[in-house]
């Protein structure tokens, strides 16, 4: 499965899940791809804020992370925190 992160552009909270989500996929623990908000690869997210995002999205289109995500909290949310 691969989780879409939705960003927005010249966004630290962004910047920063990129760098959480890319140790995580080093660690060969998930994939995912960044997609630009309100952009035609982006998921539909008609119940997000603007200033909720980022927000990671699972395959269901669920968000399940926001704002700055936490490598922490990511793998115990994802059952991956042993590892």
């Amino acid at each position: 499965m691969t989780f879409p992160f939705v960003t927005r552009p010249d966004c630290a909270l962004s910047a920063h899940g990129r760098q959480v989500l890319a140790r995580l996929a080093d660690a060969g623990l998930l994939t995912w791809r960044d997609v630009t908000a309100h952009t035609p690869d982006a998921p539909p997210l008609p119940d997000v804020p603007e200033d909720h995002l980022p927000v990671l999205v699972n395959e269901e289109g669920i968000v399940i992370a926001h704002g700055r995500l936490s490598e922490r909290h990511l793998r115990r949310l994802l059952g991956l925190e042993h590892q």
